[in-house]
């Protein structure tokens, strides 16, 4: 488990890429049930910026 005190690049990556951020939620929500075990903000952060990274390629490699 990844733990931090300071949430301010968590709650930047949170407003700035709202889609990805949802996802997250979602596997928070599917970790949780299949683990009963909770993601902290630091792991779902590199979920979130992970799944950005992801759907910038794929957007990337459309346009190609």
């Amino acid at each position: 488990m990844l733990r931090g005190s300071d949430t301010s690049f968590f709650e930047f990556a949170k407003r700035s890429y709202p889609r990805s951020d949802a996802i997250a939620a979602d596997v928070k929500l599917y970790v949780s049930a299949a683990t009963a075990s909770e993601l902290t903000d630091e792991e779902l952060l590199c979920v979130i910026v992970h799944l950005e990274r992801l759907a910038n390629q794929v957007v990337d490699g459309a346009a190609s």
